[in-house]
């Protein structure tokens, strides 16, 4: 699964074409969003990327892709300015990485930063009751589990009801069928037990809790695998009773899938905003 195993968020950086902050946006980089036992001075911050007006402006929680061994939110300052265009409030996330911090250190950072914002963000002119998880690669996998498993938000004494909605681009969404391409990066990053490949698979916790709207999407030029693990899941998610929308992008790669979200005329940036406009969790 190359999308994954070779995934480098240094590719994304240089890739974006540079987009300033619209008039009247803001920029706010470097909340810590965790600081207790264990912080990290560097990996449990945010940036956020506020639109012009007062608000209440929707958020989106952004959890960057990189294989879970590699990346961080700096590297995705244009996509935050181009969704701040759009009138999207985002948090842009770091967490810690694998191999140093195995599984679930990803997840149980991107939960803390999700409880930061859902305590934060009216502060920013964000609203509470708007908040959608959206991630590429690897951080699809991660706020496919935050939404799916309820245990990580329990840790955070979170509802999952606060999720608004959740956007996975790219992602493996069953780590066992994973493993089967990329052996070694599952054994890095989730041990060799085949146990706890089930356990960080979002699909196996489908009924625990109550889900909220996806929109799953990939791209046409990317690793078989990854458009299996999107139908797969998919399906998965529809029988469990969640609603579910899904869209390939055309003469589109694992890379310029996200690369491209949020430029003028990209059809998922326009699916992406129609889906954050119609869609809220009762």
């Amino acid at each position: 699964m190359a999308g994954l195993s070779q995934l480098s968020a240094c590719a994304f950086s240089r890739a974006f074409e540079h987009s300033a902050l619209p008039a009247g946006a803001r920029q706010i980089d470097d909340l810590c969003y965790y600081s207790g036992p264990g912080a990290d001075p560097e990996k449990h911050q945010l940036d956020l990327y506020l639109p012009p007006g007062p608000g209440p402006h929707p958020v989106i929680v952004f959890v960057y892709g990189g294989a879970w061994k590699r990346g961080d939110r700096k590297d995705y300052g244009n996509l935050g300015r181009r969704l701040a265009a759009r009138g999207i409030l985002t948090a842009a996330i770091s967490y810690r990485l694998a191999p140093r911090h195995p599984h679930p250190a990803q997840v149980r950072d991107s939960a803390r930063a999700l409880a930061w914002v859902y305590a934060n963000i009216k502060k920013y002119q964000g609203n509470p009751k708007k908040i959608f998880l959206m991630g590429h690669s690897a951080g699809a996998h991660l706020v496919a589990l935050l939404a799916c498993d309820p245990r990580w938000l329990a840790e955070q004494k979170l509802d999952p009801k606060i999720i608004a909605g959740v956007i996975a681009i790219s992602g493996p969404y069953d780590i066992t069928f994973m493993a089967r391409d990329v052996p070694k990066l599952a054994k890095e990053v989730f041990s060799e037990h085949p146990e706890n490949w089930k356990k960080a698979s979002p699909a196996n916790h489908l009924g625990k809790s109550p889900l909220p709207p996806f929109l799953i999407a990939h791209a046409d030029k990317e690793h078989p695998s990854l458009h299996q693990q999107a139908k797969m899941f998919s399906i998965a998610l529809r029988q469990a009773g969640a609603s579910v929308k899904n869209y390939e992008a055309k003469n589109s790669n694992h890379f310029r899938i996200i690369q491209n979200l949020a430029r003028p005329g990209d059809t998922l940036g326009t699916l992406l905003e129609n889906f954050i406009s119609s869609e809220s969790f009762p």
